[in-house]
């Protein structure tokens, strides 16, 4: 048994890559990425980094790889190909 955040919450599942991807559906992509963003990176955060993408890229380019991993990741616990 492991545990998976759902939709704010955490649920029992049996085997987290083989049962996740039906818990969503490809309308949740959307609330799955800011979901996924958001347990690294707080709202605050998100306006910090991208107000001073210029100043800091390094720390900008981390945030933008992170938000496509997200993306990724929502796609495929939403069964989007």
């Amino acid at each position: 048994m492991s545990l998976a955040y759902v939709n704010g919450e955490y649920l029992e599942i049996e085997s987290h890559s083989e049962n996740i991807q039906n818990v969503y559906s490809s309308d949740d992509y959307g609330k799955v990425v800011e979901e996924l963003i958001l347990e690294k990176y707080s709202y605050g955060q998100e306006i910090a980094i991208l107000r001073q993408k210029e100043a800091k890229p390094e720390e900008y380019t981390e945030y933008y790889n992170y938000c496509e991993e997200c993306k990724t990741e929502a796609k495929r616990l939403c069964g989007i190909n």
